[in-house]
């Protein structure tokens, strides 16, 4: 009697596990966009920031920076990931030390940088896709190489979740794709696979790639993940997607089984973008802090980028206009573009030269600092000017 008692007791408790895994986040990991999409306010930055510092990067033949570059820091240096390089500058002054690896197809040398977030900031390694397969490559950061090994697959967003254990988002193509996540070590072997539950219909077979529709970021030596058309932020251990938190997006959420059907809406046969696309709400990126959640969006052709406070469990939205206040009354160039926080919750992002030059053909009579007054003298070939914010604890 008293085992059967024991072993009742053991299966009322394994239920109860289970079904705890499957229940919504409490109240306080819900988050309601629904109300400030459309109502941006004003950006104040020293509503989130204590600091703020403006690094031009160095302009030199063979390390132009185009496109949109991924920004990442160390102590003393700025690293910039863009599609076929990845190169290192001085965190100080800007200048350019060097490259990290190589483009090519020698036995040493990457054929693309990764998406997701290949830089791990403890250890001072980033990995990149070797040519052809799913061969990667882990680099220190003065380019020596530190481990070649398999992915689970060939594509999709990559990132860590410790020193030898790795997960990629495999993005549901076609419509029918089985596996969400992919869970790898650093000897090529698939740990754990994370079904995906959700479809859509493509009669066609046609096929629309996101870059940003499987988001990933790291924060506080935790990975996360937010994929497009869904409404919940995942923490990703080897084991589990836990829910971190859920979005209420209001009458701005995309159904997933109409996924294919949106987007290939996106471009029009005569190369304009379709109507019904350009009032979708689409997330593209996603970062952190230990009190803030950033997220950057775009509706209604425009680009904006919304915080949630977790202290006091409120959004705002802002327009990424390029502009913020400082101080109360001063504007200072800003624009969230791809941003990663570190382990000190310093914020960093960029802008680009052009858009820095836009912004004082726009304020004329700004007043800013005598650290910043260099900033007048860019040129629109310039590399990108890193911003560094400390953020508010």
């Amino acid at each position: 009697m008293i085992k059967k008692t024991y072993l009742m007791l053991f299966i009322i408790a394994v239920l109860t596990c289970c079904k705890s895994k499957e229940t919504t986040p409490p109240k306080s990991n819900i988050i309601d966009f629904s109300t400030i999409v459309e109502k941006p306010t004003i950006f104040n930055g020293t509503d989130l920031f204590e600091s703020i510092q403006y690094i031009p990067l160095e302009t030199k033949e063979g390390s132009l920076i185009s496109g949109s570059p991924s920004p990442y820091i160390t102590n003393n240096e700025i690293i910039i990931k863009q599609r076929k390089q990845m190169l290192r500058f001085e965190r100080k002054t800007g200048k350019l030390i060097g490259e990290i690896g190589k483009q090519g197809n020698g036995p040493n040398e990457f054929d693309r940088t990764l998406w997701g977030v290949p830089f791990d900031e403890k250890n001072k390694t980033i990995i990149a896709k070797k040519k052809g397969g799913k061969s990667l490559i882990k680099y220190d950061l003065e380019g020596n190489v530190l481990d070649k090994f398999d992915a689970a697959t060939s594509y999709g967003n990559t990132s860590f979740i410790n020193d030898s254990i790795y997960a990629c988002y495999i993005p549901n193509l076609m419509g029918k794709q089985e596996t969400k996540i992919n869970i790898f070590n650093n000897k090529g072997k698939t740990l754990t696979k994370f079904p995906n539950f959700q479809s859509f219909s493509n009669t066609d077979n046609s096929i629309t790639i996101l870059a940003f529709e499987g988001i990933l970021y790291r924060w506080n030596k935790q990975l996360y993940f937010k994929e497009a058309f869904n409404d919940t932020l995942f923490h990703v251990t080897k084991d589990a997607l836990k829910p971190h938190y859920i979005f209420n997006f209001g009458k701005y959420a995309t159904t997933y089984s109409k996924r294919n059907e949106l987007l290939k809406q996106h471009v029009k046969q005569d190369g304009t973008k379709s109507q019904a696309v350009d009032k979708l709400f689409l997330g593209i990126h996603m970062v952190e802090s230990s009190k803030y959640l950033l997220h950057q969006y775009r509706y209604q052709k425009e680009s904006y980028w919304a915080c949630f406070d977790k202290e006091k469990q409120a959004s705002a939205s802002y327009k990424n206009n390029g502009n913020m206040t400082w101080k109360g009354s001063k504007n200072y160039p800003f624009k969230f573009n791809k941003t990663y926080i570190n382990s000190k919750n310093e914020l960093v992002t960029y802008m680009q030269a052009i858009d820095i030059i836009q912004w004082f053909d726009e304020h004329p009579k700004a007043q800013l600092p005598e650290s910043l007054k260099h900033l007048k003298k860019l040129t629109e070939n310039d590399n990108p000017v890193i911003i560094i914010a400390q953020l508010k604890h």
